[in-house]
């Protein structure tokens, strides 16, 4: 299995000075592209590599939430999203996540000057289309996924709730928001009897329940933000009240 490189994957760019770019490595005798920090090509042995630049863009392999010291005050702890990306030519490096990743979601490097030495890369996610062809299928990406994303949405919902930046009670609307959201958000009928409010007056507490607080680090924050974003999306309009009982999930 490839490993990650580390950021001397990292460089100034050639024609816009104080701006870093992404190197990759290519090999003369086979082209095989290669991590920046390969001294000879895994493919066929040779050590004569040119630098070559990589694209920028690729895939969340994997990811990790990790504490860091804040830059204020001192001695405080906050967060950052460290992932493993596979690039579009092939090399796996380490990066930094600006956004809530997925597993195998679209990113793309982002250098908004000049980088410091020991620093990851930064990605941010490429958008994802979410379209809704039908009164009870979400497509995303153009593949049905929504099991995977409430999964992911679900797994997100409870880090929250670990680290306090949602309450029991908000918990329990969100996740109930969340298994509703590929079909377009539960009709009227159930809401009334799984917590006594409206559908208008409901989507009014999940905005309270995912609205950012003062305590919350910059990854809670991305968590509330993007979760709260891709909720009211998918819970736009009315749900079928035909056969949601049978149908909810």
């Amino acid at each position: 299995m490839p490993q990650p490189a580390q950021s001397s994957v990292i460089a100034e760019h050639p024609e816009r000075p104080a701006t870093a770019i992404l190197l990759n490595r290519s090999c003369r005798a086979c082209d095989v592209v290669l991590s920046r920090l390969t001294r000879s090509c895994t493919t066929c042995g040779s050590s004569e590599l040119d630098e070559v630049p990589a694209s920028g863009s690729g895939r969340i392999v994997s990811w990790k939430i990790v504490p860091r010291p804040a830059d204020f005050p001192p001695g405080r702890v906050t967060t950052a999203i460290i992932a493993i990306i596979e690039l579009d030519e092939g090399p796996r490096i380490f990066g930094e996540i600006d956004g809530l990743p997925d597993r195998d979601r679209r990113v793309r490097a982002h250098f908004s000057g000049v980088h410091a030495a020991g620093q990851f890369p930064v990605f941010v996610l490429e958008p994802v289309r979410i379209a809704r062809p039908g009164r009870r299928t979400r497509v995303i990406d153009g593949q049905p996924q929504a099991v995977d994303w409430v999964r992911s949405a679900l797994r997100q919902c409870r880090l929250l709730a670990a680290s306090n930046s949602v309450g029991t009670y908000a918990q329990s609307l969100v996740e109930y928001a969340i298994r509703w959201a590929p079909f377009g958000g539960a009709g009227a009928t159930d809401l009334l009897v799984a917590f006594g409010v409206s559908r208008d007056r409901f989507l009014d507490l999940i905005h309270d329940a995912l609205v950012a607080q003062v305590a919350d680090d910059r990854t809670a924050r991305l968590m509330k933000g993007q979760l709260l974003d891709t909720l009211v999306s998918a819970w736009q309009g009315e749900a079928d009240e035909a056969g949601e009982q049978s149908e909810r999930p």
